[in-house]
C-alpha cells in the first residue's frame, strides 16, 4: 500500500550525489560557486548525460515544471516539497541529484517519461529486490517500489557494492559516527556519514563555518544567533525567513542570521509577507513555507507556487489526469498502487 507520507524514496535520488564520494566537492571538472545564493554550475556528465542547471539563479518556468513532473512521477514528498527545495535549498549534498537539473524539464511535455530523460529514473511495483548492475543501470527496492536508474545521466556509475549510483571520486576514510569529531576543514563543515563526508565551502554562500547551535558544524549566517530545525549539516536552506529588507530576505541559516537577495535564488523572486510568513517569492497570494499537499480541481493541479496560486493543466504536461487522492498527475505509481 502506497501512504503518501510514509513512502521512503529509497535515497535514489539522493544517492546520485551522496554516493559520489565524500571529496565529491574537490573533484576536478566541477563547476564553479556561484554568489550568495546562486549554486555553482556542476561539471559536465559527458556523454548522453543530462545537462546541469547554468550558474546562478533558477528558471521559475523550469523549476515549477520539475516539480510537478518529479513530485507526480517519484513517490516521495509530493510536488509541493519539491518546489520548496528548488527554491529554497542551495548547496546541499544531493544538489547535483535533483535541484540542480531543473531545466532539463523546460520543454517537456510526455508526463513521468521526461523523469526518465532528464533523471534516468523510472519507478514501477515489482520489488522486492536486491540492488543489482547492469552495465551502469541500477535496480534498487524500496519494498515493493522498484527504482531502475540510469546512473550516467548525472554523470555517475552504477555500484553493487554501495547499491547506489557513485561517481569518479574517491570515498574518504571510513569513520564512526558515534566518535567521530565534525570539524571545518577548508571552510567546509567535515562530518561522518560512515564515511568521511566534506559540505559546501560555506563562504561562497556569504556563510561561515562553524559550530552550530544543535551540536556539530554547519554553514551559518553571519549575524545573530536565531532559532531554527536541524535538517542536516551539510545543507543550507533560505526557508526559515525571518523578515524582509527590501528585496531581500532575512532568513536564519543554521542558526544564524543571513541576508539573502531573493533574485538570485529564482529570476524575479522578491522578498514576500504574508501574515507571520517571508519568504522569497513572486507574490503573496498563498503561503508556500509549510509545505501543503496540492490539491486538484479538474484535471489541474493546484500549487501554491513562490506565494503565487497556479493551476496547471496536466494534460498539458502529457499526463492524462489530476490525481485527488495525492494531488498529483497521472498516470504515475501513485495510480498503480492500492488506495491508502
Amino acid at each position: 500500500m502506497l501512504h503518501r507520507k510514509t513512502v521512503v524514496m529509497a535515497s535514489v535520488l539522493a544517492g546520485f550525489v551522496l554516493a559520489c564520494g565524500p571529496e565529491a566537492s574537490n573533484t576536478t571538472g566541477a563547476g564553479g560557486a556561484g554568489g550568495t545564493g546562486g549554486a555553482g554550475g556542476a561539471g559536465g556528465s559527458g556523454g548522453s548525460g543530462t545537462t546541469p542547471d547554468p550558474a546562478g539563479p533558477k528558471d521559475p518556468g523550469a523549476a515549477l515544471k520539475a516539480a510537478i513532473f518529479v513530485g507526480s512521477c517519484v513517490p516521495d514528498d509530493g510536488i509541493q516539497r519539491v518546489l520548496n527545495r528548488f527554491h529554497t535549498e542551495r548547496g546541499t549534498p544531493d544538489e547535483l541529484a535533483l535541484t540542480n537539473y531543473t531545466q532539463c524539464f523546460a520543454e517537456k511535455a510526455n508526463g513521468c517519461q521526461a523523469v526518465e530523460e532528464c533523471l534516468g529514473v523510472k519507478i514501477d511495483l515489482s520489488g522486492p529486490c536486491m540492488p543489482t548492475c547492469t552495465g551502469d543501470v541500477l535496480k534498487v527496492c524500496d519494498d515493493q517500489l522498484a527504482f531502475t536508474v540510469d546512473c550516467s545521466k548525472v554523470g555517475t556509475t552504477c555500484s553493487e557494492a554501495e547499491g547506489n549510483c557513485v561517481g569518479a571520486a574517491m570515498p574518504g576514510p571510513t569513520c564512526d559516527p558515534g566518535s567521530f569529531q565534525a570539524s571545518c576543514q577548508d571552510g567546509a563543515p567535515r562530518v561522518c556519514n560512515g564515511s568521511e563526508v566534506s559540505g559546501p565551502v560555506c563562504a561562497d554562500y556569504g556563510l561561515t563555518c562553524k559550530d552550530a547551535p544543535f551540536g556539530g558544524v554547519a554553514c551559518l549566517g553571519t549575524g545573530a544567533t536565531c532559532q531554527t530545525d536541524l535538517v542536516g549539516p551539510l545543507e543550507i536552506n533560505y526557508d526559515k525567513g525571518l523578515a524582509c529588507d527590501g528585496t531581500a530576505l532575512r532568513a536564519c541559516v543554521n542558526g544564524g542570521e543571513h541576508a539573502i537577495e531573493c533574485g538570485t535564488l529564482v529570476t524575479g523572486f522578491t522578498c514576500q509577507t504574508m501574515g507571520v510568513a517571508n519568504f522569497c517569492g513572486l507574490a503573496n497570494e498563498c503561503d508556500p513555507t509549510p509545505g501543503n499537499d496540492t490539491t486538484c480541481e479538474g484535471d489541474s493541479v493546484v500549487i501554491c507556487n513562490a506565494g503565487k496560486i497556479e493551476k496547471i493543466d496536466c494534460k498539458s504536461l502529457g499526463f492524462t489526469s489530476c490525481n485527488a487522492t495525492f494531488g498529483t498527475c497521472g498516470p504515475s505509481v501513485y495510480d498503480q498502487a492500492p488506495m491508502p
